[in-house]
């Protein structure tokens, strides 16, 4: 019996193409057992992310200098809390410098305890006189750090209104002070009426060293007092009260009670003429909107008296101390003197337009913030 050739064999018919399978339209797919449809997802959404906005730490308006800290982030603890910065600086500033005189007189006098005493009564002792005016130096980034951190605005601003130290016009604020204050250095000489001990002036042996130490480190020291008792005090106030005269008068005030005593001297004097001196570095420091100028005024009085004192008879009788006195004539003589400094600086600062106020946008509060 034989069977037919199979389709596609050599002898058999070719088979015929497969044809895709539809189900009829409109079918519906046959249901499987067990199956779930998955659900249907929502169409993607595109994000757009703006950009955080925060309360500015500046005020939004031009202020003046005094009035930097007074922006809508300001509150009653601020300054308290900036003030707790401070004194914790100050504290170990000062433990520091007792740190580093102990060590530094052991070296020096190989632990002789004679020895050690007696550099610490020299006033013309090269160690002191640094460690001293570095500590005081040290004002400078603790004024400025405390209002960084308890007010949110860039250290800049404790220098100036543009939140940075204008070089310029410190530059020209030395230029008025010195032929100034060389008169009154000059005056104050002749008023006090020169050594009365009866014995000759003689420099002390380590003249050049401390000359060379008053001028690297003396600026700095002024500097650091200028931040901390005009800057710091001024902005301070300034954040809790709006009026301004009102602002000047206390921190006049406070300035010059802490300026005054911080030099120790209790005779009458001595303390006006510190205030004196106190008021017209604040009121400089309002009118030309920065710390230059009061700066300058510190620095020229402090390097003049100084090297006057290294050339002549050291440091025994420059220092004011418990024991320093002074009389009426002098402390006229001085408060004239910055009566004098004052006008011209205030003059000058108007006709250069020396900024008095910040920029006032929100952009001058960025880390970058403003330059001119």
């Amino acid at each position: 019996m034989t069977h037919p050739p199979a389709p596609d064999s050599p002898t058999g018919p070719p088979r015929p193409p497969e044809q895709p399978w539809h189900l009829p339209s409109g079918t519906p797919p046959p249901a499987v057992p067990g199956y779930q449809q998955p659900p249907a997802y929502p169409p993607p959404v595109a994000y757009v992310y703006a950009p955080v906005s925060r309360v500015p730490a500046l005020p939004t308006e031009p202020v003046e200098y005094q009035h930097v800290l007074h922006g809508a982030r300001r509150a009653w603890w601020r300054p308290i809390a900036s003030f707790g910065l401070v004194l914790v600086g100050a504290v170990a500033a000062f433990i520091g410098l007792l740190i580093v005189l102990g060590i530094g007189y052991a070296v020096l006098a190989g632990g002789d305890l004679d020895a050690i005493d007696a550099m610490a009564d020299d006033a013309n002792n090269p160690l002191t006189f640094t460690a001293q005016n570095l500590v005081l130096a040290s004002l400078i980034p603790t004024a400025m750090l405390a209002t960084w951190i308890a007010h949110g605005v860039r250290p800049g601003f404790v220098s100036s209104v543009l939140g940075r130290f204008r070089w310029g016009w410190f530059a020209w604020s030395l230029l008025v002070t010195v032929p100034v204050w060389l008169v009154y250095i000059g005056l104050s000489f002749l008023l006090g009426g020169g050594d009365d001990s009866g014995e000759p002036a003689t420099r002390p042996s380590s003249w050049v060293t401390l000359l060379i130490l008053t001028l690297l480190t003396t600026p700095l020291q002024a500097a650091g007092e200028e931040y901390l008792f005009r800057g710091w005090v001024l902005q301070q106030i300034g954040a809790w009260i709006k009026n301004t005269y009102v602002t000047l008068a206390i921190a006049i005030v406070i300035s010059a009670v802490v300026f005054s005593l911080g030099h120790t001297s209790l005779d009458p004097w001595v303390l006006l003429d510190l205030g004196a001196f106190a008021a017209a570095t604040v009121v400089i420091t309002w009118r030309t909107g920065g710390l230059e100028a009061a700066i300058a005024m510190h620095v020229v009085n402090n390097l003049i008296v100084l090297i006057i004192a290294v050339l002549t008879t050291g440091f025994d009788d420059t220092f004011i101390t418990p024991e320093t006195t002074s009389d009426p004539l002098t402390t006229i003589t001085s408060a004239v003197t910055f009566t004098i400094t004052t006008a011209a600086i205030w003059w000058l600062a108007g006709k250069r337009g020396v900024a008095r106020r910040t920029i006032g946008a929100p952009a001058a509060d960025t880390a970058g913030g403003t330059s001119r």
